[in-house]
């Protein structure tokens, strides 16, 4: 069904995830056939986030490869993550003991291994973890919530000097309880950095329409920059930056365009064959202007929001 603006009414009421107050439906609906249940969307104008309900994970959106990215990711095909970049740009904590939560395949922790930090890592994607174990050999990761991951140290209980989770927070159902849970790990004064989607990026709209990965059950969180401001505040952390990030180069936004467009074309095609290579071919020359005005256009409304906060304890 996608995304499908409907009317609903004012006593479709919902209590926010963040702020507890009630919130309004936003006049959309989405039917997911992964999870063969309708979702509805609602927009808290006290701190204005946008969230779908119901707020339930599923945890077979990962272990299953629910979207192609998890595929990539499997692969090794994944770019440096461009919503990762800042943090070696501005982070200027203490290196220590980092965590990484949703580290995927372990680009990310491989890279700041280099400047000195010791490493964890956890994600609910199990084939991520093997990539990040025997390919980028990175030993203490684990396929684990960040709730159970305590229960993993069995030698001593580490307490990091940073925690980072880049496109996570939109996973979450219960937020504030996320970031509650993300303090027991931190020292007093340790820093949290990560990055989230922006809701108001350029053509949110068109992008929600050809990949899907920003909807129910995968993202259940639409923020803005007061909405992720709030929802920090909101945790005690003392917010040190918020800055929209993220733009890709060129030429992967292009690889990225014409293989959403070419998956939508070849939908269950199970053997695409020469007939798949010509379309793509075809589609490489035909998007070639469209991605020149979608960088322009991300340029000017970047897709993701990179934040870095403090413990204020």
């Amino acid at each position: 069904m996608g995304l499908v603006e409907l009317i609903m009414t004012d006593n479709e009421k919902s209590t926010c995830p963040v702020c507890k107050t009630n919130a309004r439906p936003d006049n959309y609906k989405h039917w997911s056939s992964f999870a063969n249940q309708n979702y509805s969307l609602y927009h808290c104008q006290n701190c204005d986030i946008k969230y779908w309900e119901p707020l339930r994970m599923l945890k077979e959106v990962y272990e299953d490869s629910g979207y192609q990215a998890y595929d990539d990711y499997h692969a090794g095909k994944r770019p440096y993550p461009p919503w990762c970049i800042l943090f070696h740009k501005y982070y200027d904590g203490p290196t220590g003991a980092l965590l990484d939560v949703g580290c995927a395949d372990g680009a990310f922790m491989a890279r700041v291994a280099e400047s000195g930090f010791d490493v964890y890592g956890i994600d609910l994607d199990a084939r991520s973890i093997d990539y990040a174990k025997n390919q980028r050999g990175l030993t203490n990761t684990f396929v684990s919530t960040l709730a159970d991951f305590s229960g993993l140290q069995t030698e001593k209980i580490i307490i990091f000097n940073a925690v980072t989770f880049f496109e996570v927070l939109e996973h979450q159902t219960d937020p504030l309880g996320f970031l509650l849970e993300v303090k027991t790990f931190l020292q007093a004064g340790g820093y949290i950095a990560g990055s989230v989607p922006n809701r108001n990026r350029f053509l949110s709209k068109l992008d929600r329409m050809l990949g899907g990965g920003d909807m129910p059950p995968h993202h259940f969180l639409w923020f803005s920059r007061k909405g992720l401001e709030t929802l920090l505040e909101k945790a005690d952390f003392q917010v040190l930056r918020i800055e929209a990030s993220g733009s890709i180069p060129f030429r992967s936004l292009h690889t990225k365009l014409v293989n959403l467009v070419l998956n939508k074309i070849l939908s269950g095609t199970t053997k695409p064959g020469i007939a798949g290579q010509t379309v793509r071919q075809v589609l490489s020359i035909t998007v070639f202007p469209v991605t020149l005005i979608l960088q322009m256009g991300l340029t000017l409304l970047p897709p993701h929001l990179y934040f870095q906060a403090k413990y204020k304890k």
